[in-house]
């Protein structure tokens, strides 16, 4: 192929090939990149520099516009991780604004090159249903030795699904924390520390727990304790309390099954009960609404009055 030099996953003319090494050349010595960077952004963008070449061997600057460079990036970038596609990016910001720098374009346009999309928090808060949250409920102790065992477990599971307690939380608990007087319990883990009302069912699964089913004449003031078949009563672990329940989930035919999905339950809880994404950062201990907003998704009554009828055009 007369004229033509094959460099890499495309063939590029002579020009392009020096330009891809004036761009490489200029990422090293003018914006400071490192040689295997500059190397690899070279690679990535070769392909779009064989697309804007002509039949006269010439790269066509004036048609790497916005459009091209998007549509390029993502169709290059097609079955890539986020983190590598938005090295693609770079490498295509780059170039484009080296070439309007070097007068090769007549505009710039690396400011119209997208970001890859960011789909954090996207996903639909996991929360359990009511039958679900009732099955874990049954399954609970069904696999323990003892009663004290059994009652222990169905505290913690209530802890979890009704106020949105971590694992840790959980663990950590004190016998101090419960106030039986005001009917509140104190929660300190991750940061927070906040006191909260006990409700009813929690608060008669705590008390019957420790009526019957914590042992006794135990120095430790935690809340929680365990049990080794060989070994001394010590207090409960945040692992342990993640591992009671996945195997209720188990159990209960739920399959896997994290103690955060029963944070995310009563968090959806609250809203579906008419309150507040305020109320929700409250009971989780967020310092910020905004870390609650993500249930926002799951407040589908809310949710409907923002729904325009098909047809018709929303009013202010």
């Amino acid at each position: 192929m007369e004229g033509k030099l094959v460099r890499g996953s495309g063939v590029l003319s002579s020009c392009g090939v020096e330009e891809l090494e004036e761009f490489s050349s200029y990422l090293v010595v003018v914006r400071g990149v490192v040689t295997d960077v500059a190397v690899n952004y070279v690679r990535w963008v070769r392909e779009f520099v064989v697309g804007l070449t002509g039949q006269d061997g010439l790269v066509d600057w004036a048609r790497a516009d916005g459009a091209a460079a998007n549509l390029y990036v993502a169709r290059r970038g097609q079955g890539y991780a986020r983190k590598t596609v938005g090295v693609l990016v770079t490498a295509v910001r780059s170039l484009l604004r080296w070439a309007y720098q070097t007068g090769r374009a007549p505009v710039r346009s690396d400011l119209a090159v997208l970001s890859p999309a960011d789909w954090q928090g996207s996903q639909f808060p996991r929360a359990l249903t009511g039958e679900q949250q009732a099955g874990v409920l049954d399954a609970v102790g069904a696999f323990e030795r003892t009663v004290g065992a059994a009652l222990r477990d169905r505290a913690a599971v209530l802890l979890l699904c009704r106020l949105g307690l971590r694992a840790g939380e959980v663990a950590g608990l004190r016998l101090e924390d419960v106030d039986w007087r005001a009917g509140l319990v104190t929660v300190c883990g991750k940061g927070r520390s906040s006191t909260l009302p006990l409700p009813v069912d929690v608060g008669a699964a705590l008390m019957a727990y420790l009526k019957d089913g914590r042992p006794r004449g135990v120095a430790t003031r935690r809340l929680f304790l365990t049990e080794d078949r060989q070994g001394p009563t010590r207090p409960w672990s945040a692992s342990g309390v993640t591992q009671m329940v996945g195997r209720a989930a188990r159990k209960a035919e739920l399959g896997v099954i994290h103690a955060h999905r029963l944070r995310h339950t009563a968090a959806t809880r609250v809203l579906a009960e008419g309150g507040s994404l305020a109320d929700v950062a409250q009971l989780l201990g967020h310092s910020r609404i905004q870390t609650a907003a993500i249930y926002a998704k799951s407040d589908l009554r809310s949710l409907r009055t923002l729904v325009v009828a098909w047809g018709t055009v929303a009013r202010p």
